[in-house]
């Protein structure tokens, strides 16, 4: 893996000659040709054409090698074509005529009756050179000619899918990264069924990382969608590579749509990574940053069972000063503004956003007002708005629309007697529950009535009570 990009180099993947001769066979049935072995005379031509491209006549050899070319290639022998027309590339490459390896790629590709073992293999060949060549336009030119070639064949897919990942990457490197990101995403590699599920999982990362850095968020999420997730789970190291990959490019988007809630659990999911639990380190940072986004978040169920969930870790016993932020939210006690904020200045300052004046402080100062008043009303019914801007540390207007921000999400019932000055959080039931009390109270007092019945009857007989 390129330690650089993260990306599984061009290696050629080894095949045995069954599997190189599968590609053909339905195309030698359809001839009805026996395919015919014609080693011997290739063995002979080679080394002759050889011995022209070394006396300067390049254009003779591959004269030669083109006439043998025909007939192995009219014969239906897979594996001498196969080395004819790698041969005739690296002869082209050899004597450094880039126009003429170009030209011979396009028509040995376009041959009639072109064997598709021998096309897959004379990619592969030229693959090999494009590292080889000294200047970028060089490079460009060998890599659009292959891509040319390649599109539009199944057999060759996989090449392309490298080729332009090539492309893309020498793209960035001259600062056209949305150019970069336009080409590699062009290629769907979750259809390619010869390239390995590690391969196609780290292309997919890559063409994401390249969209969020071109800023193109949408696509980043649709091709973020294409990851097979039940394959993170592997066990194995360079699938935890990518895994944690993934949640990291992740992280970059949520932090873009501000979507703290989707932040924490991708750092859980970085959090319980194997290989992350197994370092001290790794652990502790990545514990950090789940407590402090699932902080965060806007209070809902979802949000309240995984603080739940974070409070009770042990493992946050490593991290005292985010065990105590934690739990300060996990707990229905008041918080004060200026407190927390004197507590955690230096401790966030590490962070994104948490500099002297970074925007998540705003966040963090919303979502510790909010918790106050969510505790005010679980222990007030009524309260004067002057006494509630004093507990929540903010003037009467802004205590004032935090209260109606929660009202609105639906997180607390209240109303508000501006003219009075005071806020009132009962009430808040539903048609339903005030239908239920007064089915709960008929019941109770038909119970009653019941009662008392029995007990006057029950002294009627006691004391002869007419």
């Amino acid at each position: 893996i390129n330690a650089e990009y993260g990306t599984f180099t061009h290696a050629q993947t080894g095949m045995s000659d069954a599997s190189k001769m599968a590609l053909d066979e339905e195309e030698l049935s359809k001839r009805k040709q026996k395919a015919e072995d014609m080693s011997k005379l290739v063995d002979e031509k080679i080394p002759a054409a050889e011995a022209l491209a070394k006396t300067g006549n390049l254009a003779g050899a591959i004269e030669l090698l083109l006439a043998t070319e025909k007939k192995t290639r009219q014969g239906g022998d897979v594996p001498s074509t196969s080395r004819l027309v790698v041969r005739i590339v690296g002869l082209c490459f050899e004597k450094r005529e880039l126009g003429t390896l170009n030209e011979q790629l396009v028509l040995l590709s376009k041959r009639r009756g072109q064997l598709k073992t021998a096309v897959q293999q004379m990619v592969q060949a030229a693959m090999a050179f494009v590292e080889q060549l000294a200047t970028e336009e060089e490079k460009r030119s060998l890599i659009d000619t292959l891509i040319e070639i390649s599109d539009g064949k199944i057999y060759v897919e996989v090449e392309r899918a490298r080729l332009t990942r090539t492309l893309a990457q020498m793209q960035e490197r001259d600062g056209k990264v949305a150019e970069a990101a336009e080409t590699l995403r062009a290629i769907q590699v979750e259809t390619f069924g010869a390239m390995d599920k590690a391969e196609k999982t780290d292309y997919i990362l890559e063409q994401v990382r390249l969209c969020l850095d071109a800023e193109d968020f949408v696509r980043a999420q649709i091709l973020a969608n294409k990851v097979n997730r039940k394959y993170l789970l592997d066990a194995d190291a360079a699938v935890q590579a990518l895994k944690l990959r993934f949640y990291r490019l992740l992280v970059r988007f949520h932090a873009h749509e501000k979507s703290w809630l989707a932040m924490a659990r991708s750092f859980q999911s970085i959090y319980h990574t194997p290989c992350v639990r197994d370092d001290d380190a790794d652990r502790a940072a990545a514990l950090q940053q789940l407590a402090l986004h699932v902080v965060l978040a806007p209070h809902d169920n979802e949000q309240a069972d995984m603080l739940a969930r974070v409070a009770a870790d042990e493992a946050l016993d490593d991290v005292p000063a985010y065990r105590a932020l934690v739990r300060f939210f996990a707990t229905p006690e008041l918080m004060r503004w200026p407190r927390v904020h004197e507590l955690y200045a230096s401790e966030l300052a590490a962070h994104d956003g948490f500099a002297a004046d970074g925007p998540r402080w705003a966040v963090l100062q919303q979502r510790v007002v909010e918790h106050n008043v969510r505790v005010v009303a679980k222990y007030y019914s009524r309260i004067e708005l002057a006494r509630l801007a004093a507990l929540l540390d903010l003037d009467e207007s802004r205590a004032e629309q935090y209260v109606a921000d929660l009202v609105v999400g639906g997180s607390i019932f209240a109303r508000i007697d501006r003219p009075a000055g005071i806020v009132s959080f009962v009430g808040g039931r539903s048609h339903n529950d005030v239908l239920n009390q007064w089915s709960g109270s008929i019941a109770e007092l038909l119970a009653t009535l019941e009662t008392t019945c029995h007990l006057v009857a029950k002294e009627r007989m006691q004391f002869g009570v007419a």
